[in-house]
């Protein structure tokens, strides 16, 4: 099989100017001169056989195909950066565990203290399971949310998505809501579909106002909608498992009985079958055996959509 890739030092060179935004910014940032940034470019552009560059005067810009290359590489130098800063972790052997932000930073994080005194013998390794963005090393437990009230084949439901319509005590004085009717005036913390509110009102039989009024504020998962709330910006639909400790010390305030997303929950992946440690096993079972007072009921298996 032919090689496709060009020379190392060719693409470091485009990746310096696609940073740096000029060859002199590209030179100083790999400490060489500025005819050796424009030699490796020259070299690129004879191995691939393309434009990457125009130059207008003294000037010098990526053309489109050079800027597209030039984020390809980037991206692929930044994995390799990523993974090598990584490598002293896997000497570790650790069990990692990618959770949702909330869910790692409110839930799990407070827990790991617990978890490493009853079991010395684990090294734990916490990371943020974002789309787009495996973890690394690769999880090999992962808490996620269900989105349409089921869990995967093998999954196991963790804590309840039941979502409650809360905000702070600074904001209730200014908004005081006696009904759930009077939510319809209030400033409403929107999720970027407004399923929440548009589900929740239907469930306490009053008309949907839409996002419309002066106060709009549209957010994208469960920390920005506590952290909103907290700061007193308008009232949100939280998960209650998530936001017992701001209740009970009256952070929060519950403005309503209605409740939506009883059916769905957050959900532990089964274990990697290639991982083969026991201590991943074991700490499946603590969490699920810290979630077991507020896990949400049986649900079916599988997930629409």
């Amino acid at each position: 099989m032919s090689d496709r890739l060009p020379p190392l030092q060719s693409l470091r060179a485009l990746e310096a100017l696609h940073l740096g935004k000029s060859v002199m910014g590209a030179a100083e940032l790999l400490n060489v001169t500025h005819s050796a940034v424009s030699h490796q470019i020259r070299v690129l552009e004879g191995w691939s056989g393309q434009a990457l560059v125009r130059r207008d005067g003294r000037r010098t810009a990526l053309t489109a195909a050079g800027e597209s290359l030039a984020q390809i590489v980037h991206q692929s130098f930044d994995a390799i950066r990523h993974e090598m800063d990584r490598l002293p972790l896997r000497s570790h052997r650790p069990v990692t565990v990618a959770a949702l932000p909330i869910i790692a930073a409110d839930w799990l994080v407070p827990r790991v203290p617990a978890l490493l005194e009853e079991h010395p013998g684990i090294v734990l390794h916490i990371a943020y399971a974002i789309a787009d963005q495996p973890a690394s090393p690769e999880a090999d437990l992962t808490i996620l949310f269900s989105e349409a009230g089921g869990v995967p084949p093998g999954a196991q439901p963790l804590l309840s998505g039941e979502a409650v319509a809360v905000c702070s005590p600074d904001c209730l004085a200014r908004h005081p809501i006696a009904s759930d009717d009077d939510l319809r005036q209030a400033s409403l913390l929107h999720d970027e579909d407004q399923r929440m509110w548009s589900q929740w009102f239907a469930a306490a039989g009053v008309e949907f106002p839409g996002a419309g009024g002066s106060h709009r504020l549209f957010l994208e998962g469960s920390s920005l909608f506590c952290a909103a709330a907290l700061a007193g910006h308008g009232v949100a639909l939280c998960r209650r498992a998530l936001i017992g400790k701001h209740l009970e010390a009256g952070r929060l305030v519950q403005v309503s009985p209605t409740t939506i997303d009883a059916d769905r929950c957050y959900y532990l992946s089964p274990p990697r079958t290639e991982s083969g440690d026991p201590s991943v096993e074991t700490v499946a079972a603590w969490l699920l055996a810290q979630a077991a007072a507020g896990r949400c009921p049986a649900m079916p298996q599988g997930v629409d959509g």
